[in-house]
Formats: structure tokens, sequence, C-alpha cells
């Protein structure tokens, strides 16, 4: 009887497991196994074709370059080597590296800030330490002013127009003498008018025809659209009309030169003449706190000569130029409606009194 665990353990399982006893051949479980290199390794004596060298880098000191180095005996042993170097002579090529500027200059923390405090178009000073202007190049630099004077609105350009009409034709009143009633032609055109047919077609389409426009609309009534004819706005104090060849006329009666100067006035007080708005060195236009435009003299404006008064015949005198001055004429008295009377009753009560002073008898 078995006694040991082993022999019975034994015996159970030849008796109930494998009940029948027969000779199992042993399996092998070998696996060739393979290297990347069996194919190449299994080369001999061949010759070798393939890059000459191999990729190593320097030392420290060096700076670790980029090394090519040549293939020696002994690296590369199933080829032949007899075209390889002597071990420990290989070529050694170094690849230069690219030199790189030095700077030289030295900064501390202390003229670091931590963060630039000045607005933009600014640089901190880092000796008197406060935000100065950053100096821009001559080729920056915008020439010329970049807010030049200039007519503002449609009544600046209209007076502007109006002067520059009565300086083309040398004065309000050419002949030297005074007209009640005056007539100037507008010239709204450009230099583009006199470079042909096209030139003439361009300005019209946008410059003079523009301006022609809104000049006409500004002191009349368009009758019908499409068509220049105008009643007047200021009944017959200021006439415009259009004439066939494109001609721009404007009439003024006294009346009439008087509300133009009106104005011309108003608009220089509200700055909307380039003529007198101020200028600071660059040519700009200073602006006022409410930025609006700021003028300079003279405050009234008159390019028909008056003082823009109601009354012609008191704020209007008439006048004439005399070697370039305007000379003005003297006004004659008028004799009031009282006057006269009291003169006359004085008169005869002269031709009544006798010599020694009694009254003559009636006749």
């Amino acid at each position: 009887m078995a006694t040991k665990l082993s022999d019975v353990l034994e015996q159970e399982s030849s008796g109930i497991m494998f009940p029948f006893k027969t000779a199992v051949k042993s399996v092998k479980t070998e696996q060739q196994v393979y290297t990347p290199t069996d194919g190449i390794m299994s080369v001999t004596g061949r010759a070798y074709e393939g890059p000459d060298a191999t990729i190593t880098y320097g030392s420290e000191e060096q700076g670790y370059p980029r090394q090519l180095k040549e293939i020696e005996k002994g690296v590369l042993p199933q080829f032949d080597q007899t075209q390889f170097a002597d071990k420990g002579k290989g070529k050694i090529e170094t690849s230069a590296p690219d030199v790189l500027p030095v700077d030289t200059t030295t900064t501390t923390d202390d003229d670091k800030p931590i963060m630039d405090p000045c607005p933009v178009g600014f640089k901190l000073d880092p000796v008197k330490k406060i935000c100065v202007p950053i100096e821009k190049k001559e080729s920056d630099r915008q020439k010329g002013p970049t807010n030049p004077p200039r007519n503002i609105g449609p009544m600046a350009n209209a007076v502007s127009q109006v002067a520059d009409a009565i300086k083309k034709q040398g004065g309000l009143y050419k002949d030297g003498q005074f007209k009640e009633t005056v007539t100037l032609e507008i010239d709204n055109s450009s230099i583009l008018s006199n470079f042909g047919l096209l030139g003439k077609f361009i300005d019209e389409a946008f410059i003079k025809g523009p301006a022609d426009k809104k000049f006409l609309e500004l002191f009349g009534n368009r009758v019908e659209e499409g068509k220049d004819i105008f009643t007047p706005k200021y009944g017959d104090e200021i006439i415009v009309s259009k004439t066939k060849d494109g001609k721009v006329k404007a009439t003024f009666n006294q009346k009439g030169k008087e509300r133009f100067d009106r104005f011309a006035t108003k608009e220089s007080l509200a700055g909307n003449l380039a003529s007198t708005q101020k200028k600071d060195a660059n040519g700009n236009i200073i602006l006022g706190p409410n930025g609006q435009p700021m003028i300079q003299g003279p405050i009234s404006v008159t390019p028909m000569g008056t003082t823009g008064g109601s009354s012609p015949s008191k704020q209007s005198p008439s006048y004439k130029i005399k070697d370039g001055k305007v000379v003005y004429d003297k006004p004659k008295k008028k004799i009031s409606t009282k006057t006269f009377a009291s003169r006359r009753k004085a008169m005869m009560r002269d031709r009544t009194k006798t010599p020694t002073g009694v009254n003559r008898p009636g006749r």
C-alpha cells in the first residue's frame, strides 16, 4: 500500500484519469530566432557599397561639433576590409558652425524697467528716467500739414467763389464808379478743363458741375428738376442763373451785397472760412477747446465792401477808386421840412420890420 502522498497521487491518476498507459512522445517547442543583422552578417568578404563615414560629435570643450568619421577596419567585419581605413586612422571632418555676433552691451537689472511705462510714440530715457518722444527718421516724417485750412460747408465755398470772381475781374467796381447793381461771373472750373475734351468732361462731371449746382441751389430755387432755371430765394437782392454756355452768373443789388457780406462774416466767425482760420507753425488749423477752428482777423469779412447794415443810404455811401485807394463821396446835407418852414417865418418877420424897429403897416 502506498504511504507517500506522491505514490497515492500517481496511483489515482493512473487508474482514473489515464487508465491506459501509453508512451507519449515529447513535443519540442524550440523556435528559430532571427536578428535584424542576420542578412548583413551573413555577407562575408563582399565589397561594401554605402556611406563611407559615420556621424559623431566632438567633446564638450569643443562645443559638441558635428563630425563625419571615415569608416575604419573592424566596424563592418562582414565586408572586404581592404577598402576601409586602418583602425585609428580614419579621417574626421568637422562642419563649421555659424558664427553668431556676440552682444557686448552690458545691462544691469536696475536699468531694465519691469514694464514700459511710456505711451505709444515715447520711450523711457535711462538717464533722465522720463518718457521722451521717439525720434522719427526723415523718411518717416510727413511733409506738409495734416489739417490745412479749408472752406467748410457750401456757404463758405460760395464766399470764396465770389471773392475769387471779384479779384479776377479787377475789383467789384473795375471802372472805379460805384454801381447799385453788380453782376459777377462765377468760374468753378479746374485746371483739368485745359486738357482737351476728356479733361473738360472730367472737370464738368466731378468738379465744376457739382460746385455750380451747390452755388445755384444755395441762392436760388430750381424751377424744374434737370433744368438750370432758378427763382431767387432773396427776392431781387441776389439773382443767380446759368447761361447756355455753362457760365454761372450772380447779380447783387445793394441790399444783396449787404446780405452777402453778413453771410461772409457769419461763416468767418464760425471758423468755416479758410482765409481767416488760425494756423500753427506747421500750417495746421488750430482748434479751440470746443473742437471748432479758431479764427484770426479781420472779424468782419466783407467781399462786397459794405458794413453789412440794412440801410444802404446810411451804411453804404457811394465811393470810387482813385490811385488805388477808396475815396467816399461826401453825402449831401438834407434840410428837413421843419427847418425850412421855421427859416421862412423868420425871413418874413425881418421883412415887415422898420429901420427903427417898428412894424410896417400892411399894404
